[in-house]
């Protein structure tokens, strides 16, 4: 179900979801987290220095990815944010556009999201893919 705008109301709706357009944006890549974990990841055979001048190919595109809610946060000065585990282990770190903010106060641990978002930082050592701008597609 896609969220709904009506800010009061608790209940997902479809005919009022705050997703702008359908339309795939033109800067979408057009790989899913697994594919995109098997360059950047823990697993990637990349040096990197390779890792490092593919990244910039990436960096500022949009991906669309589905995983399971790990956790909910929002404050004055980071803004909404979600973490987002993938593969078992691999967490995504989603900053939350700003018309989606209440409805990320809806979401639990645990649920099932598909969000799209700009990528923002490739996976380093202790740290996830961090995605910024990101819409909530559907729960």
């Amino acid at each position: 179900k896609l969220l709904s705008q009506n800010y009061e109301n608790s209940s997902w709706n479809e005919s009022s979801a705050p997703v702008e357009s359908n339309e795939t944006p033109v800067d979408m890549v057009n790989l899913s987290f697994e594919d995109m974990n098997r360059l950047f990841g823990k697993i990637s055979t990349l040096s990197g220095s390779e890792k490092k001048r593919l990244w910039k190919e990436y960096k500022g595109r949009t991906v669309t990815w589905t995983g399971n809610i790990t956790y909910v946060a929002w404050g004055l000065m980071t803004g909404s944010i979600v973490g987002v585990l993938h593969q078992g282990n691999n967490e995504v770190t989603a900053q939350i556009r700003e018309g989606y903010v209440d409805h990320v106060k809806k979401l639990h641990k645990g649920d099932p999201v598909t969000y799209r978002g700009k990528l923002d930082k490739r996976p380093k050592r202790f740290t996830g893919f961090k995605i910024k701008d990101t819409e909530i597609i559907s729960r």
